[in-house]
């Protein structure tokens, strides 16, 4: 995302790889480096004590955490969008009726209260969907994102 957005504000960054959000977080407020993209759940705190300022919200709406910062679109770049999300995988040989029973417990899960409150505490808002509805998401976002990684020449970390 963050070469996305330099590549739609037409300025320089330079890639910092960090392994998980804490590390970014402390670089960011020790002034170690100027900006950063993170989820929301890793500098919410920081932005709600004023030691962060959040520029945008890369999802479609705002976050109704963050009512006040505008989506990417609003600040000018309609092309800057992604939404972070979390999958359930399993060994593609799994039986299809042990994919529907594991699917059927995470989607009645997730619609508990107790499940909706955590994850609204960190900015999540929790959905459920098909197999083959999940199975579309991961195609269609490694399509999405593939001209991008290639362009940029990104590696897997070791």
């Amino acid at each position: 995302m963050g070469v996305s957005f330099a590549r739609a504000a037409g300025v320089e960054m330079t890639n910092v790889p960090y392994k998980g959000g804490p590390p970014v977080v402390q670089d960011l407020l020790a002034g170690q480096i100027a900006a950063a993209v993170s989820v929301v759940s890793n500098v919410l705190p920081h932005v709600q004590a004023g030691r962060l300022r959040a520029l945008a919200i890369t999802a479609p709406q705002r976050a109704s955490i963050l009512p006040d910062v505008p989506t990417a679109r609003e600040a000018g770049y309609p092309a800057l969008e992604g939404v972070e999300w979390f999958g359930l995988f399993v060994p593609a040989d799994t039986p299809i009726a042990i994919v529907a029973g594991l699917n059927a417990a995470v989607r009645k899960t997730l619609d508990t209260d107790a499940v909706k409150t955590s994850f609204a505490k960190q900015s999540f808002e929790p959905t459920g969907c098909t197999p083959a509805e999940f199975a579309q998401l991961v195609k269609s976002d490694l399509e999405r994102w593939a001209a991008t990684v290639k362009a940029f020449g990104f590696k897997p970390m070791d």
